[in-house]
């Protein structure tokens, strides 16, 4: 284990996480806030400052990262960072560190529950920083989930970018940079379109950047208090369904389209499985919503389908006034936006959940086993479109699954014990280890009672929910390696 080596990478993102800091100071400065332009400049050398120190102690040492550097690496950087991002926050507008730590933790997971009571009372350089941790966050997701699952030899991803090859000698680190290098391209592409579309159907420009940022990266974040449902836009909306499916897509998908591949997108059998919940999805809660006899049945298919890509992906846009959604909704509404965020976006995206992929393999593996009950004696092997499963990946969806379930429970219930609704609380914490915070007062919100701003929870409610984030983005299995003594051992 090379810890200096851990130290150096770390360093080196805390460098690059610094320039970030400092690139809402002309939006501060142009808003006439000289105070806040300052935080954030002295927020982003302090930044520099200590990432720069850790590179300079390990100068000597030559950086030699494996899988086990490569999980501490992500650990930290998850866990870390939010407190720099949290500068600007305490030491611009008061928060306290708790809050502060929320705020910044939310963005950078992609989570985008927000602490904040009023979005729009922000200064404009705080919510743009609050937009682009959420980019930085979602492309930091996709980027270390695709070199990790090209080093593991799962899913194709190794095949689409060739310097992933688990064959090749590159370490962890050449592979994160050739991995970021080639797919930053791609998320900045994608940011830039989206806004420059927003734009064209009406939306305010700095609003439109905004929700770019969160709509690829499937955040959550909103420049407005009543997130999309204040621009009341249709075409917005549309606009928003189309780059919140494409930010719950593999990002390597994109990659190649880039360079004038489009095949993969037809032969991707998850991305096919992505598209049919996310219609079946939409069908079930736009048909519910339309029917309620609440809106005409185009506003219902129009709210309906929005929020089932919405929850699929992760992102926790609302469409419509959270208000009229709170105790209006048909009951089926809410349980289906829960099953569909559970359920998550795919592999190599910066979506939450438990990914199309090992959803995938979950159903086919119960349906092997109910037909072994029939035919007991029978031998079955899994496979998917005509390619057997090894039995660890198989065994590794299952574990995730029931980590997923515990976590769930466990954070749920301790949520109820410092006082929240027990539905406010399982929605709480559902949303939280999916990436999907905006989402829990839709899911919590059949009852219309019990609703609260996560500003209201009690501390120890927040740090329970900051902990679920971490774990739900980390995907449990990386943070479970860290604290198993035997993975240090090997």
């Amino acid at each position: 284990m090379s810890f200096r080596s851990t130290l150096a990478v770390l360093g080196w993102i805390l460098a690059l996480f610094a320039v970030a800091i400092a690139l809402p100071v002309p939006i501060a400065l142009a808003e006439g806030n000289g105070v806040l332009a300052t935080t954030f400049l002295a927020s982003g050398m302090l930044t520099l400052f200590i990432g720069v120190a850790m590179i300079m102690a390990t100068r000597d040492q030559e950086i030699e990262l494996l899988r086990r550097e490569g999980f501490l690496i992500v650990a930290l950087a998850w866990t870390v960072l939010p407190i720099f991002g949290a500068l600007p926050f305490y030491f611009g507008i008061g928060l306290d560190p708790t809050d502060a730590y929320f705020e910044a933790l939310s963005g950078l997971t992609t989570n985008g529950a927000t602490i904040v009571p009023s979005v729009e009372a922000l200064p404009k350089s705080l919510i743009f920083w609050r937009a682009l941790m959420q980019g930085i966050g979602g492309f930091g997701t996709a980027v270390f989930a695709i070199v990790f699952a090209a080093m593991l030899g799962l899913g194709e991803q190794s095949g689409r970018l060739p310097h992933l090859s688990r064959n090749r000698h590159d370490g962890v680190g050449r592979r994160i940079g050739n991995a970021a290098e080639s797919l930053g391209i791609t998320f900045a592409t994608l940011i830039g379109i989206c806004a420059l579309m927003l734009w064209l159907v009406g939306i305010p420009a700095f609003d439109a950047v905004a929700h770019a940022f969160s709509a690829v990266s499937t955040g959550g974040f909103s420049s407005r208090d009543l997130s999309v449902s204040a621009f009341d836009n249709p075409r917005a909306e549309a606009v928003l369904i189309v780059f919140m499916l494409a930010g719950g897509m593999n990002v390597l998908l994109h990659w190649g389209l880039m360079r004038g591949r489009i095949g993969p997108y037809f032969r991707d059998r998850e991305l096919r499985l992505y598209l049919l919940v996310a219609g079946l999805g939409a069908g079930v809660a736009a048909a519910a919503i339309a029917t309620s006899g609440l809106y005409s049945v185009p506003e219902g298919l129009r709210f309906g389908i929005f929020a089932a890509v919405s929850a699929l992906t992760t992102t926790g846009f609302v469409a419509e006034d959270p208000d009229l959604i709170v105790g209006h909704w048909p009951e089926v509404v809410p349980v289906t936006l829960f099953i569909l965020m559970v359920i998550g976006g795919t592999t190599g995206s910066s979506a939450g959940g438990i990914r199309i992929a090992r959803f995938n393999l979950l159903i086919l593996q119960a349906s092997k086993e109910l037909a072994r009950l029939s035919f007991p004696h029978s031998v079955r092997r899994l496979s998917v479109a005509g390619t057997l499963v090894d039995e660890g990946v198989t065994q590794a969806a299952w574990g995730y699954f029931f980590f997923y379930v515990v976590s769930l429970a466990a954070v749920g219930l301790f949520l109820t014990a410092n006082g929240l609704d027990f539905r406010l609380a399982m929605a709480s914490a559902a949303s939280s280890l999916s990436s999907a915070g905006p989402l829990k007062a839709t899911l919590a919100g059949a009852s219309g009672h019990g609703i609260l701003h996560y500003a209201d929870y009690p501390d120890t409610a927040k740090w329970a929910l900051a902990f679920a984030m971490l774990i739900g983005r980390l995907e449990f299995f990386a943070l479970l390696s860290l604290l198993n003594p035997a993975f240090w051992r090997r």
